[in-house]
């Protein structure tokens, strides 16, 4: 049996783009986020500053390459990007264009349709929170257009395949009112303008989504579940915060339960999570995470996950640089670099064990 193939998610909002600049004022990216959050409870830890690679702009070639050598050095074996498409309209789009078109290493990466509509979500700015600001609408006669506008990625030399075909996931299938027709629609463009079908995935962040026909998997998205945490009683520092905090551990054994129950599925987990710097004085805090835990989750996950061929050998990381939700594994100022060595640690320990099986 092939060693698992460890992917992390990637957000490409760090650069500026004209519909930031228009929303949230010129030159915003996710960093403005991440700097103006702060502690609001004894422990917490905010807010959460680069190390190594600094406040990087993704337009930058230098950047892509520091990241994709920094993660192939630890055990990352390719970045899932987010990619945002509205019937034509593509925002945030350069980081996985320039992946393809300018940058010269062979980091493997692959595509999840971050499908839900664009709400404004980050209150700490001015306008009126939850203002739609670009609407989904979904039609089969578009996937033709999506998958040709997807070509050059999907036909990348370094673009991930599962059983020969290219892993396409979808983020958020219970937009669609019916998964396995808008499914269908998507083979069947890909089948005309690619030759071959999608390897599709679907994100489970919520548990209404279940496998459905012309589905090849689930991804169990972390975190996940998060009203059945139990939270922890907080005194918040302003004396009005409404922030949630769960435990970390609570979290890995909620995740490897929920795991353990299902089929057709591939794990996933997180290095940590706190939405508070994109929602301000609201938000999810998992508290109590340190590289040490992680660590462990990931090897136990490496060990307990036997695919079932040996390429549907994936297990996911949310993610490699989710700095607005403090959920990342790039350096930074409080850890350095402990979770990309954790990474690699929980790597070299389950490929030992399983040698020696």
């Amino acid at each position: 049996m092939a060693e698992h193939r460890v992917l992390a998610f990637y957000l490409p909002q760090f650069h500026p783009i004209q519909e930031n600049d228009m929303w949230y004022g010129p030159g915003f990216t996710e960093w403005r986020t991440a700097v103006m959050a702060h502690s609001l409870f004894d422990g917490h830890i905010q807010p959460r500053m680069p190390a190594d690679l600094g406040f990087y702009d993704l337009r930058t070639p230098e950047t892509r390459l520091a990241q994709a050598e920094m993660a192939a050095a630890h055990g990352i074996d390719g970045f899932v990007y987010y990619h945002y498409w509205f019937q034509g309209r593509q925002v945030m789009e350069r980081p996985m264009s320039d992946r393809i078109t300018v940058d010269s290493h062979d980091f493997p990466f692959a595509v999840c349709w971050a499908n839900l509509p664009w709400k404004r979500t980050w209150s700490s700015f001015s306008g009126t929170q939850g203002e739609m600001l670009i609407p989904q609408q979904y039609d089969e006669s578009d996937d033709a257009r999506h998958l040709i506008n997807l070509l050059p990625a999907l036909t990348h030399e370094n673009y991930i395949r599962v059983k020969g075909r290219p892993l396409f996931l979808i983020f958020s299938p219970t937009e669609f009112e019916d998964i396995t027709g808008r499914v269908e629609s998507l083979q069947r463009a890909a089948e005309r303008n690619l030759g071959d079908r999608l390897y599709i995935g679907l994100v489970r962040s919520d548990p209404r989504v279940q496998p459905t026909l012309g589905v090849d998997a689930i991804i169990d998205f972390q975190p996940s579940r998060a009203e059945t945490y139990e939270e922890h009683d907080v005194e918040c520092l302003d004396g009005k915060s409404t922030v949630r905090v769960v435990g970390y551990d609570q979290v890995i054994q909620s995740a490897q339960k929920a795991f353990e129950e299902s089929k057709f599925t591939y794990p996933c987990v997180i290095p940590g999570w706190d939405s508070t710097p994109r929602k301000s004085y609201r938000g999810l805090v998992i508290h109590g995470a340190t590289p040490d835990k992680y660590s462990k989750w990931l090897e136990q996950t490496l060990l307990t996950f036997r695919p079932e061929s040996d390429t549907e050998n994936l297990v996911f990381v949310n993610a490699w640089n989710e700095w607005g939700e403090s959920c990342y594994l790039e350096p930074d100022m409080h850890w350095g670099d402990a979770y990309l060595r954790g990474t690699a640690r929980a790597r070299q320990s389950a490929a030992s064990v399983a040698r020696g099986r």
